[in-house]
């Protein structure tokens, strides 16, 4: 084969190239996650269609588009939700047939829908009853499904798995975030109401720090034993063994009597 034949041969493959790349850009522009089968959009972002929506219109108000070149809010929170859900390193997140943007593209949108949901949204949609009515609300529907008295909530610690910190990160050292499956953590304490609404969320700590120590240091311990030692005894959680018995939080019997 000539040089000419081999410089056609070239430039065929890489107009071929070009065609399929192209191709593959208008295909993904085409796609729609919110057209694909409820199960599947749940299993990639972990949100049922409705409440990403809603996330998105709550998100709108303080993420205006700044320019036309930038990455539309709608495809930040998918790609956000997606590298929440799955866990994933942020260079698969990008290459998403559904969100395909580079890797620097997709840490700046995880970290500013992160950052813009726990300033803004947080404080709102996150709120502990302390106010006649939700208390009310939220002890109504304990007792209701289940005919417990007096329940705030129930609380429980879950472990955020997390990449290992540098060796010589001083402030974080790795060995802290060692949870006792052998895996760098941070343990999260949550308290939802009934229906699984979270009500307060502590992360705070490190994957070797028990769910009791969590609790120890809460500020909701702190405010429980306050409203105890004021006479209101009918404002409890509810736990696991793991979390120390207390008048304000009930956890299992371990050897119940039968009468």
């Amino acid at each position: 084969m000539n040089d000419n034949n081999n410089i056609a041969l070239f430039i065929g493959l890489l107009l071929e190239e070009n065609h399929n790349r192209n191709f593959m850009r208008r295909l993904r522009d085409q796609m729609n996650p919110f057209e694909m089968p409820d199960a599947q959009f749940i299993k990639m972002f972990r949100l049922k269609k409705q409440c990403t929506i809603n996330l998105i219109n709550a998100l709108q108000q303080f993420l205006p588009t700044k320019n036309a070149n930038a990455i539309a809010l709608p495809k930040k929170v998918l790609i956000t939700l997606n590298f929440l859900a799955t866990g994933s390193f942020q260079n698969s997140v990008g290459s998403n047939t559904w969100l395909s943007a580079s890797q620097p593209s997709v840490s700046r949108a995880v970290n500013e829908i992160c950052s813009t949901i726990a300033e803004y949204l947080l404080p709102t949609w996150v709120q502990f009853p302390t106010t006649e009515e939700s208390i009310r609300l939220v002890k109504q529907g304990f007792f209701l499904k289940y005919g417990f008295r007096g329940v705030l909530g129930a609380v429980d610690g879950t472990h955020v798995e997390i990449l290992a910190p540098p060796e010589n990160d001083i402030n974080h050292p790795p060995y802290v975030y060692i949870n006792r499956k052998a895996k760098h953590s941070i343990n999260v304490m949550l308290i939802s109401d009934v229906d699984c609404r979270i009500l307060a969320v502590n992360a705070r700590f490190p994957g070797s720090v028990h769910d009791s120590a969590v609790w120890q240091m809460s500020s909701i311990r702190n405010h429980l034993q306050l409203q105890h030692e004021a006479g209101h005894t009918n404002m409890l959680l509810i736990g696991d063994s793991g979390y120390p018995l207390e008048p304000w939080l009930f956890t299992p019997i371990a050897i119940p009597r039968n009468n």
